[in-house]
This record gives structure tokens, C-alpha cells and sequence, in this order.
């Protein structure tokens, strides 16, 4: 067992962090260096962490120390890349890029209280992602125009909520003018888009000729109510198909979840209960004086996402979840 430990300080405690592979075949991709396995390399960065601002069974951030020497922290994240079981580094804004193959991977997080003495709690978290259910084509050409609905369940804390980036599995068609608008909506009570809340654009020749996982970033971010849902839409707006989505059957155990099409660019909208894009929404959710407080994840990727406690040799699921949008508590 591969393990490192790594103390994190807080107001009145510290958390310890070990963590461990148990997936045999744990390989590391080209261009790791010869030795280093993926849990070696995991755990290096974690060494230097201050703070872990997303702990999912999907995704790990972790704030680390000034590594390139500007003085500044950086943000290193490590999640799964897609339904082939690659692992993903990404560091700060730079590309996420893969880093080898895992279909499954345990974090253990052994924390306590510096306050209370003797008192310990351990935690794990069980990563393994799949996507499951049929591969369907929808071309962003003339005036079609898809999108999905997402409302996430919020700590009662939040006040409101922003969709920062977005995910998604694309193709082009290798057109040289073809271009798309994503657009962030609020919804109205139909799930529908309703008000225009942020946009940006892309070209279809920053995307991959065969389906790859696409990321789009907001440059210019706004908020929607906490009781409000959003739609994420995209659209075409150049003179030729702007590329190709993925999209198929949800589970249907998905709670706040639907996909949206458009025969008009936008005009108006329908709800397709049958189907869902494969796409992943990241974003933060706000406190009543603006801060803010945390992470959302909404996703309509089929993702298994378990996380069990264990104290005193007492264990109990704590998220038996499947698709569930939901927020990464800080």
C-alpha cells in the first residue's frame, strides 16, 4: 500500500490524509515518469496542501503552496477524464490533461479535532465512474439548439449560485467556420430556459475529430437565486454545423435533471424526458453577504459516487448516490 501524510492547518484542528490505491492495474500514462505511480504522484502534490476546497467521489482540489515560485498558492485538481477510467491532473488554469488509467481509486481521510482529545473520524471516499446507456448523435447545424436543465440541491446557507465552466462530449465534423453559443438561462417553472443570465462562444476547430470530453469556460459570470434552476443551452452561430453532441438515456432514479431541444434557434423550447447531453456543470455557491462558500456539481453522466464513515469500527453510507446534481460542501 502506497501512502503519504499530510496535515492541513485549520482554525482548532488539523486533518491527516493518507491515501491508497486498490486497483491492481493502476498504469501510468505516457510521459509519466518511469516509476511514479499514480498514487505516488497523487500523493507528492497532496503533501503540499493547505486546504482541500472540493472533496467528491469524483473530484479532489486541493490549494497547494507556491510550486513555480511567484509567490502564489495554486489549485491542483484530480478527476476522472472519462468512461475509459483515466485519471486527470490539472494545475491552476492549464489544460487537464491524463495522467493514467484507474477504474477505481480510494482516498482515506483520517481527521481530528486538536480540541477534543481522542476524538477521530475516518472517512473514505470510493472513486469509480462509468458511462452506461446508448450513444446518441445531435449536430449543432441550421437552427437546432440543445440543452439541459439542472436545479442542485443547496446548503441552507447559500443565497444564490454560478455555473463557472462547463463539460461536455463533443465532436467536430472538421469545418473550418463553424462556431457555437453556449448560454447559462434561468428557468422558469417548466424546466425551460427563461431569463439570460451569462454567454460565451466557440469555434468547432478547437474541438477533437472524434468524441472527447470539451471543456467551455464563462469569462463573464453571473448568479441565479438558490431556489432557482438553470439551463445550460448551446446553439449554432456560424454558417456551417458547429459541431457534434453526445447525448442518451439518463437514469432515471436522476432527480432535477432534463434535457431541452429547440427547432429554432432558441424561440422556444421543448423537454425530451427520454434523453439527457452528457454534460458536467462546475460552479460556486454564494452566502447572504456574497462570499463564496463553496463548490456545485451537477452532472447527467452516469457516475457512481459512494462515500462510506467509519468510527469506532461503525460503518454507514453516507452518499449512495447515482447522478444526483448536488453541492461539494467546502
Amino acid at each position: 500500500m502506497s501512502a503519504a501524510m499530510m496535515l492541513l492547518s485549520g482554525i482548532g484542528g488539523t486533518l491527516v490524509i493518507a491515501t491508497r490505491a486498490t486497483d491492481p492495474n493502476l498504469v501510468p500514462a505516457a510521459g509519466t515518469a518511469a516509476g511514479i505511480s499514480l498514487v505516488e504522484r497523487l500523493t507528492s502534490d497532496l503533501n503540499y496542501a493547505v486546504a482541500l476546497p472540493v472533496q467528491s467521489p469524483y473530484m479532489l482540489e486541493a490549494t497547494v503552496e507556491d510550486q513555480d515560485g511567484d509567490g502564489l498558492q495554486e489549485s491542483i485538481s484530480y478527476l476522472w477524464w472519462s468512461d475509459t477510467g483515466e485519471l486527470a491532473r490539472g494545475v491552476g488554469d492549464a489544460d487537464t490533461l491524463p495522467i493514467g488509467e484507474a477504474a477505481k481509486l480510494e482516498f482515506t481521510y483520517d481527521s481530528y479535532n486538536a480540541n477534543e482529545d481522542g476524538t477521530t473520524e475516518l472517512q473514505w471516499l470510493s472513486l469509480n465512474r462509468e458511462n452506461t446507456g446508448p450513444l446518441a448523435e445531435a449536430k449543432l447545424n441550421g437552427n437546432n439548439a440543445y440543452g439541459v436543465y439542472f436545479r442542485p440541491v443547496l446548503p441552507t446557507v447559500a443565497v444564490a449560485w454560478s455555473i463557472t465552466r462547463v463539460r461536455l462530449w463533443m465532436r467536430s465534423e472538421g469545418n473550418t467556420n463553424g462556431a457555437l453559443a453556449m448560454d447559462v438561462h434561468s428557468a422558469n417553472d417548466h424546466s425551460l430556459p427563461d431569463v439570460l443570465i451569462q454567454s460565451t462562444s466557440a469555434s468547432e476547430q478547437d474541438f477533437q475529430a472524434e468524441f472527447a470530453e470539451t471543456q467551455i469556460k464563462f469569462t463573464s459570470i453571473g448568479r441565479l437565486a438558490a431556489n432557482r434552476g438553470a439551463c445550460v443551452t448551446l446553439r449554432n452561430i456560424g454558417s456551417s454545423t458547429a459541431g457534434v453532441l453526445a447525448y442518451g438515456t439518463p437514469s432515471k432514479t436522476t432527480p432535477g435533471s432534463a434535457f431541452v431541444t429547440s427547432k429554432n434557434s432558441g424561440g422556444s423550447w421543448e423537454l425530451d424526458p427520454d434523453s439527457d447531453l452528457w454534460i458536467e456543470v462546475f460552479g460556486h455557491y454564494y452566502d447572504s453577504r456574497g462570499n463564496c462558500f463553496g463548490s456545485v456539481y451537477l452532472t447527467s453522466v452516469n457516475v457512481t459516487m459512494v462515500a462510506h464513515e467509519s468510527t469506532d469500527s461503525v460503518v454507514r453510507t453516507l452518499i449512495p448516490l447515482r447522478n444526483q446534481p448536488r453541492a461539494i460542501l467546502p
